[in-house]
C-alpha cells in the first residue's frame, strides 16, 4: 500500500516537501538581508533632523527597496494554503472517481476505508511537515517587512499554528469537495472557494473576539481613545456608543458633526458629541494575546480538518462503486 500511494501522489509530495524548503529558506535569507541592509543605513539608530524625519524616513524607503523581491513573496504566501488545498487536495479522489480506477483497487483485497486512510494519511502528514517548516520561520515576516509597526498582528496568517492548519484545513475541505463532486476541476474550484469563504469569515468574525476585546470609551477631557491604544495592539472597531453602551449609527453621527460649530477655547468635535451623549469607542486586542490567538485558530482549523477527514471516509465508505 505504501509503494501505491507513494507511486500515485509521489509528485505532489515532493512538491511539498521542495517547495516548503524553498520558501523557508528565502525567507531566512530575506530576513537576514533586511536585518543587515538596516544595520548598514543606520535606519534604527537615525537622528530625525530638527522639525522633520524625512531623512529617517528615506533611509526607510532605501532599506525596503533592497528586500522588496521578498515582500512579494510574503503577499504570495498568505495563497499559499488555497492554493495546496486546491492542487493537492481537489483531485485527491475526484481523480480516482472520475476516470474510475477506484472500482479496480475496491476489488483488492485492500478495504474502502483502509485505502481512504493511506491516501489521505499520506498527504495530509506531509504537509503538515513542509507547512510547520514554513510556519517555523514564518515569524521573520516582520523583519522583512521592517517591524510589525502598529499591529503586532500584521503577519498572524504567516507563521506558527494557525499557518499550519490552514494547510491541513485546505486540503481537507478540497477533498471532501472533491469526493462528493467525484470532478478533479470541480473539488479544485469549489474546495478553494470553500477555503477561502471559510478563512475569510473566520479572520473577520471570529479571529477578533477569541476573547472579549478591551474598550476604551472617550470621556470628556481624555486625549484620544485612539492614542490610549498600547503599541502593537490590533485595533478591531472604532465607532461611537450612547451611555447605555448602544452603538450609535455612522448617519446620526454624522449629522452631529455636522451641525458642529467650534466655540473658544478648546472645544473639540469629541467633547460635543460627549454632551449629546455620543461617545467614540475603540477596541483592540492587545499584542501580549498574539500566541493565544494563534493556538485558539490552529485548534479550531485542525477541528475542522478533522470533520472534513471524517465527511471523506464517509462519503467514501458509503459511495457505490
Amino acid at each position: 500500500m505504501t509503494w501505491l500511494v507513494w507511486r500515485q501522489h509521489r509528485v505532489e509530495l515532493i512538491a511539498l516537501l521542495v517547495g516548503a524548503a524553498l520558501i523557508a529558506a528565502t525567507i531566512v535569507l530575506g530576513a537576514d538581508i533586511a536585518l543587515r541592509v538596516r544595520h548598514e543605513l543606520g535606519v534604527d539608530s537615525c537622528m530625525p533632523l530638527p522639525n522633520t524625519n524625512a531623512n529617517c524616513v528615506d533611509l526607510e524607503v532605501r532599506a525596503g527597496q533592497y528586500v522588496t523581491p521578498f515582500r512579494w513573496l510574503l503577499v504570495v504566501l498568505l495563497f499559499v494554503p488555497a492554493l495546496v488545498g486546491s492542487f493537492v487536495g481537489g483531485p485527491l479522489f475526484a481523480r480516482e472517481l472520475e476516470r474510475g480506477t477506484h472500482r479496480l483497487i475496491w476489488t483488492q483485497a485492500i478495504t474502502r476505508l483502509r485505502w481512504s486512510i493511506w491516501h489521505l494519511g499520506a498527504v495530509l502528514g506531509v504537509a503538515l511537515v513542509a507547512a510547520i517548516a514554513v510556519g517555523l520561520v514564518g515569524g521573520r515576516a516582520t523583519t522583512i517587512n521592517g517591524g510589525w509597526g502598529p499591529d503586532a498582528y500584521a503577519n498572524f496568517d504567516l507563521e506558527g499554528p494557525a499557518f499550519v492548519s490552514h494547510v491541513v484545513f485546505a486540503i481537507a475541505v478540497a477533498a471532501v469537495v472533491g469526493t462528493v463532486s467525484r470532478r478533479i476541476l470541480a473539488g479544485m474550484l469549489a474546495g478553494l472557494l470553500l477555503y477561502g469563504a471559510m478563512q475569510l469569515g473566520i479572520e473577520v468574525g471570529v479571529r477578533p473576539y477569541y476573547e472579549p476585546p478591551v474598550t476604551i470609551v472617550y470621556a470628556q477631557g481624555m486625549p484620544l481613545p485612539s492614542m490610549n491604544v498600547p503599541e502593537g495592539a490590533w485595533r478591531i472597531g472604532l465607532d461611537h456608543v450612547d451611555k447605555d453602551g448602544n452603538v450609535v449609527p455612522w448617519e446620526r453621527v454624522r449629522e452631529l458633526n455636522d451641525a458642529f460649530r467650534p466655540g473658544p477655547g478648546n472645544f473639540n468635535s469629541l467633547d460635543y458629541l460627549a454632551e449629546l451623549c455620543v461617545y467614540q469607542r475603540v477596541r483592540y486586542q492587545p499584542a501580549d494575546r498574539y500566541w493565544r490567538f494563534q493556538w485558539t485558530e490552529g485548534l479550531l482549523f485542525l477541528v475542522l480538518s478533522a470533520a472534513a477527514c471524517a465527511a471523506t471516509l464517509i462519503l467514501l465508505q458509503r459511495r457505490d462503486a
